[in-house]
This record gives structure tokens, C-alpha cells and sequence, in this order.
């Protein structure tokens, strides 16, 4: 047991609570954040201007970046748990719940994206029957990030 002042005593921290402490204190989440928030607009972007211009290249580029994503998000979701339960007392606002649920959506269609791109290779052909959906796909997957960051920008800087 640990003392905490005079008089008391504290149950010792787990292995687990200890590493909970150092993803708070290190800033574990909003640094992971920024890799799927960096990739996914370069992929998508990626994956546009290689429909447009027809260049293979920019299409593998983008899926390489959804392949980090994909093994990102683990990481991401995580520390955001761990943070929302440490920091915010797992106080389940609709904020939080929103924040949930496009982590959620944003890790569903990254995977999505990444299998659907080794099945169907050439899904970004012009003649491809399922490239709307793959384009929409990539959509909804960006949205749900940028809107998953604008509400961490809310919740941290309060404005």
C-alpha cells in the first residue's frame, strides 16, 4: 500500500493503471490522432487525382497510407478511451459518443477500403462499376475524421 498523507492509505497502482497515467500524462491520444488525420486526406486526395489522371502510382501510394491508418487506429482508439475514462471520468456525453462513433466509422472504412482494394484491384478504373462507391467510401471515412478532430478541438480548447 501506498501513503498518500498522513493517516491514509492507497491501494498500489496496477502495472495497468500506471501505463493509463503515462498515456494521459504523455499525451498518448492526441498525438496518435494525427497520423490518421495527416494520411486519410493525402490518401483520398491521392485516390481522386489517380482516377482523374489515370496514374497508378498515386492509387498505391494512397493504399499504403490506409494501411497505416488501419494499423493506427488501434492506438488511436485506445488512448481515447483511456483519456475519456482518466481524464473526463468516463462521463458519456454526446460529444464522447459522437467521438466513438467516427473512430469507429473511421477505422471500419479504412479496413474496408484496404480489403476492397486487394479484392478488386482495379475498383479506380473509369470502367470500374464500383468506383462511386469506393470514391464514397473514402468519403464518408474523411468526414467521419474531420469531424471526430473538430469535436477533440471543441472538447480541448473550449471554444
Amino acid at each position: 500500500k501506498v501513503s498518500d498523507a498522513p493517516g491514509t492509505t492507497l491501494e498500489p497502482l496496477s502495472k495497468y493503471d500506471r501505463l493509463y497515467q503515462l498515456i494521459v500524462k504523455h499525451h498518448v491520444h492526441p498525438i496518435s490522432v494525427h497520423i490518421p488525420n495527416g494520411l486519410l486526406p493525402v490518401s483520398v486526395l491521392f485516390i481522386f487525382l489517380a482516377v482523374i489522371f489515370k496514374f497508378t502510382s498515386l492509387s498505391q501510394a494512397a493504399f499504403y497510407n490506409l494501411i497505416c491508418v488501419v494499423f493506427a487506429m488501434p492506438v488511436v482508439l485506445f488512448s481515447g478511451v483511456i483519456v475519456w475514462q482518466k481524464k473526463y471520468n468516463g462521463t458519456l456525453t454526446n460529444l464522447f459518443l459522437n467521438k466513438m462513433f467516427c473512430g469507429g466509422v473511421v477505422s471500419l472504412t479504412a479496413m474496408i477500403l484496404v480489403i476492397w482494394s486487394i479484392v478488386d484491384p482495379g475498383v479506380l478504373a473509369l470502367t470500374s462499376a464500383h468506383l462511386l462507391a469506393f470514391l464514397f467510401v473514402n468519403m464518408v471515412m474523411v468526414g467521419a475524421a474531420v469531424t471526430a478532430g473538430f469535436l477533440g478541438g471543441k472538447l480541448v480548447f473550449k471554444d
